[in-house]
């Protein structure tokens, strides 16, 4: 069996192919059941959450992903998520490799919402906001920039040290890369808006947004988390991929766009 590590995975994997392959696969022939969900009590600090995600094409492969996602890991300044890929023959259930989930994730994340931003935002956008700075930011930043040609790129979080991190690891992208502390100022200047948090108060405001704006929203995965307030919700148009169940991400625009005929539907 191999083990293939994070730096592996991202040597080998590049945005533009993955949203690609994701593509196809919201479309093909992949079985992928509702994921368990599991409570796991921590003394002293916040409830974490463990996640097994089993998926598997007919006569292809097997796959499962075991997630763990500790918010009270912030405060000891290590990843919130971590988390392992099983890939397994789907024809004889032997395993074949141990993937670094962590990265995949990652990565998938990131795929998985640029692919949303190709069909839902505008093709002139060019103003990229996004909000948080943890494991998430910077594959989402760099997965959108795939699918739009951005000219500036904004970087919000409540931690200045993390978002200077961010900052600096995305200095290389051929834009203007810039922190900023006033985020409702930040949204309303923006095209497309990314937020991958951990908030339990709103923080992107409908009354911010401007029309047109497609806005991406990530981490809220509890119940008792939110990244948007009402208003944002009620004015949006909220696409899902047709004949599946699950919504991939919550992915909306503030005014309703022309979208590839057979792609998305509302």
């Amino acid at each position: 069996m191999r083990i293939i590590a994070a730096e592996t995975l991202r040597d080998v994997l590049d945005y533009p192919a993955l949203i690609a392959v994701l593509k196809r696969a919201f479309t093909d022939s992949t079985r992928s059941p509702g994921r368990h969900h599991h409570t796991i009590e921590v003394p002293g600090g916040p409830d974490a959450t463990l996640l097994l995600m089993p998926a598997w094409t007919p006569g292809g492969y097997l796959g499962v992903k075991a997630a763990t996602i500790y918010p009270s890991n912030l405060r000891r300044e290590i990843p919130t998520v971590s988390a392992s890929y099983l890939l397994m023959d789907g024809s004889t259930g032997e395993g074949l490799a141990i993937l670094d989930g962590r990265t995949l994730t990652a990565m998938r994340t990131g795929a998985a919402s640029a692919l949303a931003s190709s069909f839902l935002s505008r093709p002139e956008a060019r103003v990229f906001l996004m909000i948080g700075a943890g494991a998430l930011a910077e594959p989402l930043v760099r997965a959108h920039a795939a699918v739009r040609s951005f000219s500036r790129i904004l970087l919000w979080n409540r931690s200045g040290h993390r978002a200077e991190v961010l900052h600096r690891a995305l200095g290389n992208l051929p834009c203007s890369v810039e922190r900023v502390e006033n985020l409702d100022r930040a949204i309303g200047e923006s095209d497309v808006i990314s937020c991958a948090t951990l908030s339990r108060d709103p923080l992107v405001r409908g009354s911010n947004v401007k029309p047109g704006t497609h806005v991406d929203l990530v981490g809220a995965y509890r119940a008792d988390m939110r990244e948007s307030d009402d208003q944002l919700i009620v004015g949006a148009s909220v696409f899902v991929i047709p004949g599946r169940a699950l919504l991939v991400r919550l992915a909306i625009s503030c005014t309703p766009l022309n979208t590839e005929p057979g792609a998305w539907t509302v």
